[in-house]
């Protein structure tokens, strides 16, 4: 029977191999493995690259560098001037790029460092595992100061020595009050305890003195100081005299005899003492007269 094309195609099937019976045969061991292989026309990512990573020159990375800053979006680079190649070198013996600041950083760095060692420097004796210190609180610190002053009439500047300083709790370093702010509470102190004195002088039984003494500041002012005397009576029948500052008051005109006594009748006055005191006594510079 002749053959159809149909039946030969059929034929043609059956007598080739599958894949399967060519991919079990045995290989020529004589023959190169990678005579077999198909390279692909595209090169693919997970072929080794032989050509290597090049690298940039000097100018190629300043230019690159110069180009990022330019393009930043950040504010940072405000702060520098272009960049440029240094003459520092990396670890590679290649040129370092620069970024030089505009405005003096070390100065700040340094400035920085002094307050961190100063702090170290100030640290409290609760710190160092010495207990006895106590906290301090800050809002206290201006009244601490004041009193400070007030007590043993020590000037103002006094808190601000830097020797003073050191032997001082650092919340109240770091709390102190500034000159005008401690003339203030000092005023403000004597106000409050002006009923008290008021109170303890009425209810003195013994000898009253007045004294006065007037100054002239170093800003020019002329001052009168009116102290009041005490005799107080102590144990064994001894007695002592103690003093304690009335008032200040500021002169507004030409000192004589009738405007000093006037001014200081209103501060023994104003403490309601002007019949308890029996003498007064008065210091000051020859140009003054004392009141009669």
């Amino acid at each position: 029977m002749t053959p159809t094309p149909q039946t030969q195609r059929k034929r043609s099937r059956r007598k080739s191999a599958s894949p399967m019976m060519l991919s079990t045969e045995p290989s020529n061991a004589n023959e190169d493995d990678s005579g077999n292989r198909t390279q692909p026309d595209t090169p693919n990512t997970s072929q080794p690259n032989t050509t290597g990573t090049q690298e940039l020159t000097d100018q190629e990375e300043l230019m690159r560098a110069r180009k990022t800053a330019s393009n930043a979006l950040s504010n940072a680079y405000s702060n520098y001037y272009r960049p440029e190649l240094s003459k520092q070198k990396d670890k590679r013996n290649r040129l370092m790029i620069a970024y030089r600041c505009r405005i003096n950083l070390l100065k700040h760095a340094n400035a920085c460092q002094k307050k961190q060692r100063e702090a170290q420097s100030n640290r409290n004796l609760a710190a160092l595992g010495i207990s006895g210190t106590g906290d301090i609180d800050p809002e206290e610190v201006p009244q601490l100061c004041a009193i400070w002053c007030a007590e043993a009439a020590r000037p103002f500047s006094a808190l601000a020595d830097e020797s003073h300083k050191m032997i001082l709790h650092p919340t109240v370093v770091k709390h102190m009050p500034s000159d005008k702010v401690l003339s203030r509470l000092v005023h403000m102190l004597y106000t409050a305890v002006q009923d008290s004195h008021r109170k303890n002088l009425i209810n003195h039984t013994g000898a009253m003195y007045i004294g006065a003494d007037a100054w002239q500041s170093p800003n020019g002012f002329d001052i009168l100081g009116v102290v009041i005397y005490c005799m107080v009576e102590l144990e064994g029948g001894k007695s002592n005299l103690e003093a304690m500052p009335l008032d200040f008051v500021r002169l507004a005109k030409s000192h004589t005899g009738v405007y000093l006594a006037d001014t200081i009748r209103t501060v023994v006055e104003k403490f309601g003492i002007q019949d308890k005191a029996s003498h007064s006594h008065f210091d000051g510079p020859p140009s003054f007269s004392p009141p009669q």
